[in-house]
């Protein structure tokens, strides 16, 4: 293999090399962008569900006063 030969395959492991390593880093960003989307996500389903929680402890109270309520003017 000659000396042009060695520095034009070399140069091409160069561009290859760097063209690897931006696929990689564009794909690393994609793989952070997901994760942060699939945290808020989370986020809002506790929100959701801590607010179905509360709300149905408020209900099942009502319904427990209201019950009381009842009993009480019956007697």
């Amino acid at each position: 293999m000659s000396y042009r030969e060695a520095v034009i395959n070399e140069a091409t492991k160069t561009t290859l090399m760097k063209e690897h390593e931006t696929s990689l880093i564009h794909t690393m960003e994609i793989l952070i962008k997901t994760v942060k989307d699939l945290i808020v996500k989370s986020n809002q389903k506790q929100d959701v569900l801590q607010n179905l929680k509360t709300e149905g402890s408020t209900r099942n109270f009502r319904k427990e006063r209201n019950t009381f309520s009842r009993v009480r003017k019956q007697f």
